[in-house]
């Protein structure tokens, strides 16, 4: 699993202009069962996105397809682990 950890690089109304494609380009990872969740930090400096994908390149790959990417509004930080411990109903995710 990976988690990314998305860091803004402008304005928050900027990254705002590009919010509702961002949604739209995270859904279809959301349908294939690829993103686990996701959503804005608090404060608003950036977001938190959990794929369900086996590599670092693996992320890299689909994150270049970011409207935050593709307009240099934020840029992916990522962090890759193995979860020992978890919850029962995380299960699912790991299989």
């Amino acid at each position: 699993m990976i988690i990314a950890l998305v860091h803004y690089d402008a304005p928050l109304e900027e990254v705002d202009r590009f919010l509702v494609e961002h949604r739209a380009y995270l859904a279809k990872f959301y349908a294939e069962n690829k993103v686990i969740f996701s959503g804005r930090q608090s404060p608003p400096n950036g977001g938190v996105i959990l794929f369900n994908l086996p590599t670092k390149e693996a992320v890299l790959d689909v994150a270049k397809d970011d409207p935050f990417v593709i307009n240099k509004v934020a840029h992916y930080e990522l962090i890759e682990f193995k979860p020992s411990l978890f919850d029962e109903r995380f299960k699912t995710f790991l299989e």
